[in-house]
């Protein structure tokens, strides 16, 4: 397919192309070249092939290239391979490089095996390398899965991890339980060491974590959580420790969640505590409201510090490919010297299935 658009003085020129070269072999490859209404020229082009040689067996590569005027810009290829040669192995590996003007080389390499040795034992092991200029990291990774049975989960892993001369180590255990069918006891603990070179004194922090639900009926949950020096998303380690209450219930189209916890940011002499109060309405099988209330207090023990917000949420599906999302939050930080002004916020969001 071809399009071309102008707008002016400005110019936008896209081809496409899709090929199947043979029930196993496609291809699809794209172009796009603009020029602003100041003469300023930009080009991509993207090309991608897909292969199953084999039953079992999937091979992808990608490739793109982008150009601002007579500069290179920016180079990328990536090839990802995934193997099942019966149903107990899978392996998987990619590789992937960037050269970008700006900011230089920059490549990726990630390994990754799973063999299920015996039926209640699962054994995996990883590798990923990166590295950017002067810097390369390594990451090594063996594990393993155990169920005896369907009450019990034990999963242990171990990894090394090489950043330039700085070594750490990281063994973790974690465990699920259900010995009855309204509870469920969850627990973990994560060992972590690390050389002199490594600058990082949170890669030698140990955390550990545990959660107790009861459900009394299919409608509502109560848990109580233990953490000591949780993991974030961004995969840092908090130095606090965190417990709390909190409970979950779903009575016909209304749905109601709450949440209390005691922090203790012992590593900056700090208490803390969080408040979370959720509201959900399902109005009608294409529409949707929730509402929530979070209160954040710090320094319980010193000068408080405190912050409210209130969210609200609406969703909406418009037929089968279309909906229609709305989102709002309203903040209030208050401490003890100034009070500031609410400050909020509010999106939109239009989505489409293909």
């Amino acid at each position: 397919d071809h399009l071309k658009l102008s707008d002016g003085s400005a110019t936008h020129t896209n081809i496409g192309m899709n090929f199947d070269a043979t029930s196993n072999l496609h291809v699809k490859s794209h172009w796009s070249d603009s020029t602003d209404s100041r003469q300023h020229q930009s080009t991509n082009t993207d090309l991608s092939i897909t292969a199953d040689p084999t039953a079992g067996l999937h091979i992808q590569t990608d490739l793109s290239q982008a150009a601002a005027g007579h500069n290179a810009g920016q180079t990328a290829a990536d090839i990802a391979l995934s193997a099942k040669p019966n149903t107990k192995t899978s392996v998987d590996a990619s590789y992937s490089t960037e050269d970008d003007i700006g900011s230089g080389e920059h490549h990726t390499l990630n390994l990754g095996a799973s063999i299920v040795a015996a039926p209640t034992l699962t054994l995996n092991a990883q590798e990923h390398d990166s590295g950017q200029g002067g810097t390369a990291q390594a990451t090594h990774l063996v594990g393993v899965a155990l169920r005896p049975n369907a009450d019990v989960d034990i999963n242990a892993h171990i990894s090394f991890r090489d950043l330039n001369q700085a070594q750490s180590t990281i063994a973790t255990v974690s465990t699920v339980l259900r010995p009855a069918s309204f509870l469920n006891v969850s627990g973990g603990y994560t060992k972590r060491s690390a050389n002199s070179d490594d600058p990082n004194t949170l890669d030698a922090v140990d955390s550990s974590d545990a959660k107790l639900t009861v459900s009394p009926s299919h409608a509502v949950q109560v848990y109580g959580t233990y953490q000591q020096n949780p993991t974030q998303q961004d995969g840092l380690t908090q130095r606090q420790a965190q417990h709390g209450v909190g409970v979950e219930a779903k009575l016909g189209m209304l749905s109601v969640t709450g949440g209390y916890n005691w922090i203790d940011q012992y590593h900056q002499n700090g208490l803390g505590s969080q408040l979370q109060v959720g509201v959900g309405l399902q109005m009608a099988s294409t529409t949707s409201l929730t509402g929530g209330y979070q209160e954040n207090v710090n320094g319980l023990d010193g000068d408080r510090t405190a912050s409210d917000q209130y969210s609200f949420g609406l969703k909406h599906d418009l037929g089968d490919r279309f909906n229609l999302s709305l989102d709002g939050t309203v903040s209030h930080p208050v401490d003890t010297v100034t009070t500031n002004g609410p400050q909020y916020s509010a999106t939109a969001n239009l989505g489409m299935k293909f």
